[in-house]
């Protein structure tokens, strides 16, 4: 899958919705091998810029990447600002 999904990232033409789907793959995997938060991390932010943070989708996949990178106070901001 995750192959899968660097072809999806990599090819031309990808944008928000291949580097949400990514970004939320490598942070909620329940196989430890696969989780990379950093990569989640970079892929969220990728997302959350080519909205302009407007996308409350993206900015909750953004917060997940934030949470299981250990900034806690940057996912709960994230969140809320999903929420509104």
């Amino acid at each position: 899958a995750d192959e899968l999904f660097r072809q999806l990232v990599d090819r031309p033409g990808a944008g928000v919705r291949e580097f949400n789907e990514y970004a939320l793959f490598l942070a909620k995997s329940e196989v430890p091998q696969v989780r990379q938060p950093a990569r989640a991390l970079e892929y969220a932010l990728r997302a959350s810029r080519a909205t302009k943070d407007a996308s409350p989708v993206v900015l909750d996949t953004l917060a997940w990447a934030y949470f299981v990178n250990g900034e806690r106070a940057k996912a709960a901001e994230t969140s809320r600002k999903a929420l509104a």
